[in-house]
């Protein structure tokens, strides 16, 4: 058996033991892992980049602009299909459909109840969803109203409302009314009143930034939280959350917090889900090497005109993909030199290659071709041709004389 991959051999020798193959099965099923790994190896100097290319490209066109809801909660959308592809390979800092999906640490509760007071913890409430704010600028007052089930509802007493406004109220006489607070400023501009009035409008009071709802769900055999919208850094400080296991679909998000090799995992996982979505089979390999490339200087990079393409060094193969006047005259401007190593280069000048049987130079050394003497095919012709011309004679007699 010809040496494999470490992962690939301990996976291999995982799968004997635990089917328990001695003899002859284990010497024939080694074979064949042996011989399917021969099969997909990828010939020397094959123009896989092109085949990616084809293979991911080609399919996409029959993707379709679909965004996936989950039941009973159409605010936690999934994007999908041509435009979420688009939004991965183009590596965009902002994803239309942010979604988290959160695992509870081991040994926690994951009843309906636990559950529902662990999102009251997650979704982001402003001060104003919790309780009414009225603003009087005739008496520069504030009122804050609030109601005892809403406050119930959400595990606050009517000593939190009031710890908050005197904290931001610096300025002011807070007196406590029924169901509420009245707010009054004591020779304050009517601007000064506008200005605590917008900020208390404004301001966060409970959950995570950026989570704009979030719902339960069933993924991986167990209890989940599925959210619209995403801060994996925030989140990570919530007891209840397995750090280890949570993840964002944020290609940037998990870049910043955890790190490249973060970022180009997820971004192989979420490629192939799109395409999977889409009941389209594409090779991982393909899906692999165009990560690679935009993770291959430690950072993110899309496929576009300020991403890989802008760390090619041929001008030929930048001005290929777009602007072409201005990189040109850039390119001239600077004196730059094109080497003719790339694919686009090498096209767009009409030579052959690199790739391919291009890669290959093939040379004839006539001094190893046999002379006609040597040469018995040479020598039967050259004699076929002297029997024609001393007589006419048919093809058969020809043969017949030259014992064919």
């Amino acid at each position: 058996m010809q040496e494999l991959p470490t992962y690939m051999t301990k996976k291999i020798n995982d799968f004997v033991e635990k089917n328990a193959l001695t003899g002859r099965r284990k010497e024939k099923f080694l074979e064949s892992c042996d011989a399917y790994y021969e099969e997909n190896q990828v010939p020397i100097y094959e123009p896989v980049g092109i085949l990616t290319a084809h293979s991911m490209c080609e399919p996409a066109t029959q993707m379709t602009l679909r965004t996936k809801h989950y039941a009973g909660a159409a605010e936690v959308s999934v994007g999908s299909g041509i435009k979420r592809l688009e939004e991965l390979v183009d590596a965009r800092n902002k994803t239309k459909y942010p979604v988290m999906t959160l695992f509870i640490r081991e040994g926690l509760k994951t009843d309906k109840n636990s559950m529902e007071n662990y999102l009251k913890q997650i979704i982001y409430k402003k001060f104003s969803d919790i309780v009414t704010i009225k603003e009087n600028l005739e008496k520069t007052r504030i009122t804050v109203i609030y109601d005892t089930k809403t406050l119930n509802e959400y595990n606050l007493k009517k000593e939190d409302l009031y710890k908050t406004l005197k904290g931001i109220l610096k300025l002011s006489v807070i007196v406590e009314i029924e169901n509420g607070f009245e707010v009054s400023f004591k020779e304050q501009t009517l601007l000064t009143v506008r200005k605590y009035f917008m900020k208390l409008l404004d301001l966060g009071f409970i959950g995570i930034v950026g989570i704009q709802d979030a719902i339960i769900a069933d993924e991986f055999g167990e209890t989940v939280i599925k959210t619209q919208g995403s801060n994996l850094k925030d989140i990570s400080g919530l007891e209840f959350v397995d750090v280890y296991r949570s993840y964002t679909n944020d290609i940037f998000e998990i870049y910043k917090v955890f790190g490249i090799e973060s970022a180009r995992e997820l971004l192989v996982r979420e490629i192939a889900e799109v395409y999977k979505k889409s009941g389209i089979p594409v090779d991982l390999r393909h899906i692999l090497l165009l990560v690679d490339a935009m993770c291959y200087d430690g950072e993110v990079l899309g496929v576009v005109r300020t991403g890989i393409i802008s760390t090619k060094k041929s001008p030929f193969a930048r001005a290929a993909f777009e602007q072409t006047e201005k990189v040109l005259f850039n390119s001239a401007l600077y004196g730059e030199e094109e080497e003719f190593e790339g694919v686009v280069e090498n096209v767009m000048a009409g030579l052959p290659i690199n790739i391919g049987v291009g890669r290959v130079n093939l040379e004839m050394d006539f001094t190893k071709i046999p002379r006609d003497k040597d040469n018995p095919a040479a020598v039967l012709k050259k004699k076929a041709a002297e029997i024609k011309v001393a007589g006419s004679k048919t093809s058969e007699e020809i043969k017949a004389e030259l014992g064919i």
